[in-house]
């Protein structure tokens, strides 16, 4: 156990330049962006004598390099089933190893590696297996991953810590050569992860200035509200009540949130600043009450309870009935202007299926505007009001997260490969979108996606 702790701080030890350690990883995500599009040839400089690389071409190409992400597939022989994902989070940055089958589909050990420890040097940077990896590979728990880069070559090692298994490939930077096809499964669009917890993370949102995302999450026993950078960064509570804070949503302006609170007994709805302060509680009808939004103008927010939506007057807290029908009527969202609405219902498909409705806002006729076999639901407003971001399990296309017009159709798909996909929000800019996907196990995490 000794030897294993003084190996494993060695290898961070290397990678530690006191005097910067702001610095260094920003200067080594640097080196990495000058390879941006390149491809270059490697060697084995240490594997098993019988590990499955040897004795065939090894390639490297930095194929995609987006704001705090680089994608570098790793070539052996035919085998495009690699790709190397390292994510720069404020000084540290992630490693991630991306799996393929040949008809793009995910491996079902896929994913994994770590984050650096510190801000590492110029030249090396070391990941150790995160949880999520010792979860997925137990046998990998130990693992060391670091990658040196300097003028003249890149080299990916693996140390698996207690064990004699040792891998290092280098690559000759100084001759570049003739970059290959895309990988398996490639796509230039991917969602990056933001959150990575054992609990459930659930109805993500942007604020308006697009810098913050809100959320809820049982990650300390019960349902609490948090809050973190656009990126994933400095996650931190809003809500630590012995009750369950749900439903989180920013008001137009940023400076409130309504969510949901059972502190009374039943579910009711409550707002608040980020800080806590200026609570107010809103509701207290019989029933529990979810999915709360503020209309844009502040006037009004819409509820779902008892599968009915509902409308709350802010000046007076009036309530009334806004749509009502034998089957569920539930989720309201207004566009940014507050002129349209739109919700999800089964009215017309007699309780089997989830379709998307949308609205002139308050007394325009209600139009279905999706028709396909499977479930629409939870739409989201872009902020020019032109298309909806909408959970879909479709029969013959699987799980996503749609983007469509105002008549339905199709424009996008994201969200692909999840075993369970929803709850989607456009960024401010509607360049992006921000969802919760899950796996096999069902454990709920948020990503965020580009729209192109």
């Amino acid at each position: 156990m000794k030897n294993l702790i003084y190996l494993v701080f060695g290898i961070l030890l290397l990678t530690v330049n006191f005097s910067a350690q702001e610095s260094n990883s920003e200067k080594f995500w640097k080196s990495l962006e000058k390879l941006c599009r390149k491809a270059f040839a490697g060697e084995i400089i240490h594997a098993p004598e019988n590990d499955s690389f040897r004795g065939k071409k090894l390639v490297m190409h930095v194929r995609a390099c987006e704001k705090n992400r680089i994608r570098i597939p790793f070539f052996v022989g035919e085998d495009k089933s690699r790709t190397w994902v390292l994510t720069k989070r404020e000084n540290r940055i992630q490693l991630k190893h991306d799996h393929r089958h040949k008809d793009g589909k995910p491996d079902e050990v896929t994913m994994y590696g770590g984050t650096t420890a510190n801000s590492g040097s110029t030249t090396r940077q070391a990941f150790p297996a995160d949880e999520e990896t010792a979860k997925l590979i137990p046998a990998a728990a130990s693992n060391v991953w670091w990658i040196d880069v300097d003028k003249t070559s890149f080299t990916y090692n693996l140390r698996r810590v207690g064990t004699d298994r040792f891998f290092s490939i280098k690559f000759d930077l100084t001759k570049e050569i003739e970059t290959p096809e895309a990988p398996w499964g490639w796509s230039d669009i991917i969602p990056l992860k933001l959150t990575n917890h054992k609990a459930l993370d659930r109805y993500p949102s942007f604020s308006p200035d697009g810098k913050k995302i809100l959320f809820e999450s049982n990650r300390n026993g019960n349902w609490d509200i948090f809050v973190m950078n656009s990126d994933g960064i400095n996650v931190r509570p809003i809500t630590s009540n012995p009750s369950n804070e749900r439903f989180p949503m920013f008001n137009k302006t940023g400076t409130h949130i309504v969510f949901t609170s059972d502190r009374s007994g039943d579910s009711e709805i409550y707002s608040m600043k980020l800080d806590g302060s200026d609570l107010k509680r809103w509701t207290n009808k019989e029933g529990a009450e979810n999915f709360p939004a503020w209309s844009p103008d502040g006037k009004h927010i819409s509820f779902t309870s008892k599968l009915d939506l509902f409308l709350l007057d802010t000046s007076n807290s009036e309530i009334k009935k806004f749509a009502s029908t034998d089957f569920r009527d539930v989720w309201m969202r207004w566009s940014l202007d507050g002129k349209m609405a739109t919700f999800f219902s089964r009215r017309d498909t007699e309780d089997k299926d989830d379709e998307i409705y949308v609205m002139d806002f308050p007394n325009g006729k209600v139009k279905r505007i999706t028709n396909r076999k499977g479930h629409d639901f939870c739409p989201s407003f872009s902020n020019d009001g032109k298309y909806l971001a909408v959970s879909a399990v479709d029969e013959k296309l699987g799980r996503s997260i749609n983007i469509i017009d105002l008549n339905g159709k199709i424009i996008a798909r994201r969200g692909l490969g999840f075993g369970r996909v929803t709850e989607p929000s456009f960024s401010p800019d509607s360049k992006k979108i921000v969802y919760v996907g899950s796996g096999k196990d069902r454990n709920n995490e948020i990503y965020v996606e580009d729209i192109k």
